[in-house]
């Protein structure tokens, strides 16, 4: 969310850049959680405690563009949709499976997939 903001130096922004591709981190095989994987509170379908979000995804996507990390935000998008159409428009999802959890057929996810899409 720092990312979206704006308020970050680039040297802060590539910090967190670098935060996501760190498959330790932020950089699981569906990005990006909620939580730190190396966090002790996560819990990869706890309610905010782990799970992915096509919501801050969204905001994370955005973010990158605003500083400039195109190929990261292009890869995130990509990722973020094929999330969406392996398993449907679910509230979240696991970042270590992409197993959908929560709500399906949420519209949340759907009108963000939409926009991600254009």
């Amino acid at each position: 969310m720092p990312l979206y903001s704006g308020v970050l130096t680039k040297d802060r922004a590539e910090i967190l850049v670098k935060m996501l591709e760190s498959e330790h981190i932020f950089g699981p095989a569906y990005p990006v959680p909620s939580v730190p994987l190396n966090s002790p509170w996560f819990n990869p379908v706890g309610y905010w405690q782990g799970p992915v979000w096509i919501n801050t995804n969204w905001l994370i996507i955005d973010g990158l563009r605003r500083y400039g990390f195109n190929k990261h935000a292009d890869a995130l998008q990509e990722s973020t949709l094929e999330l969406i159409e392996k398993y449907g428009f679910y509230e979240y999802f696991n970042p270590l499976t992409g197993e959908p959890a929560g709500v399906d057929n949420f519209s949340w996810t759907a009108a963000l997939a939409i926009d991600l899409m254009h």
